[in-house]
């Protein structure tokens, strides 16, 4: 529970342009994104790029995310940043 408000607590900042805010929260989630990207090797892509692309859908999902939708904002994340990768992947 205790995840969940600090989640909550950080999302809103990151709604309101709080960069600090969107780096703890990108942190928390960063093992996430290495298991998704590690496996692969993908030419002329690198571990910033990747980062980087996850850092845009963190900061899109805070964008649109409903504390009140159910979800989880980590199962968010991974559902928006799987897509993502693998459209690079088959780029």
């Amino acid at each position: 529970m205790e995840l969940a408000k600090r989640d909550a607590n950080l999302i809103q900042a990151v709604v309101e342009n709080d960069s600090e805010a969107l780096d703890v929260l990108f942190k928390a989630y960063l093992p996430m994104v290495y298991r998704t990207f590690t496996p692969y090797y993908i030419r002329l892509f690198d571990e910033d790029d990747w980062l980087q692309e996850a850092r845009i859908v963190c900061y899109e999902t805070c964008q649109c995310y409903d504390q009140n939708c159910g979800k989880s904002f980590g199962g968010l994340v991974d559902c928006k940043f799987n897509p993502n990768f693998r459209t690079n992947l088959s780029a």
